[in-house]
């Protein structure tokens, strides 16, 4: 079922570049990871809700969120690289 889920907020990244959207997906992925924050099950789930959010930010927000993003990134053991 994760994996939907997964899917499906990639899917919605492509309505990104409205700024309300992707306020509105960003704070929806960082809602589901925090509710996920006591489920060690959940850490691959996790971080490739970081992965949509990383990609999100790279494109529209400044470099040093994108620094951030990539930084909890790597603290989750996942290999990221800056465009």
């Amino acid at each position: 079922w994760d994996n939907y889920k997964i899917q499906f907020l990639r899917l919605c990244t492509y309505f990104s570049d409205v700024e309300v959207l992707r306020i509105k997906l960003i704070r929806k992925i960082e809602l589901i990871i925090s509710q996920n924050s006591d489920n060690e099950f959940k850490r691959y789930y996790d971080e490739m809700l970081l992965q949509i959010v990383f990609e999100i930010i790279e494109e529209y927000g400044t470099k040093e969120e994108a620094e951030e993003i990539k930084e909890k990134l790597e603290a989750e053991g996942a290999k990221v690289t800056l465009k």
